[in-house]
């Protein structure tokens, strides 16, 4: 998390203070949520890609978190959520739905796998009572993510909307 903060941070300040962010600048907050899980070598790389696009990104901060969690649900996936979620699918009946896993890991960025795991054991125990296990799962994880997070409640509007 130092060198994270370190690395990552001095990046951030310095396109916000120099780079091209200086008009439209980049939440540490927030990139630093969306990071969770992801290398700061891979957060870095979306940064400098961020950096020589600045004249067609709107929002530089949503452009990077949505890369930054981009990678983090697909390293979720060949982790052992995607394996949960694979298992799942094919034991349990879900009245005739599957668990998405890409939408699933990609609200699961930024909690805590063992959380994430917790959480997918309780629709296998479920899960004759929920019928739609995706929407179920990301509901849930955004109440996760938000409550360990502290999000605003720009943030929490735009992720219950």
């Amino acid at each position: 998390a130092t060198l994270f903060r370190s690395v990552v941070g001095r990046k951030i300040g310095w396109l916000n203070r120099v780079g091209p962010c200086q008009d439209n600048q980049l939440n540490y907050t927030s990139i630093a949520q969306a990071s969770a899980g992801v290398s700061a070598k891979h957060v870095l790389y979306v940064l400098s890609s961020l950096e020589n696009q600045t004249e067609t990104i709107r929002d530089p901060t949503a452009w990077a978190f949505k890369a930054i969690t981009s990678c983090n649900a697909s390293a979720l996936y060949r982790d052992k959520v995607g394996k949960q979620i694979r298992w799942l699918n094919n034991v349990a009946d879900y009245m005739n739905s599957t668990i998405d896993w890409q939408a699933v890991a990609t609200s699961a960025a930024g909690v805590n796998t063992g959380t994430v795991l917790r959480v997918l054991s309780k629709v296998g125990d479920w899960h004759t009572k929920i019928k739609s296990p995706t929407d179920w799962l990301i509901r849930g994880l955004a109440s996760l993510r938000a409550r360990t997070h502290g999000w605003s409640q720009e943030d929490k509007a735009r992720v219950y909307k």
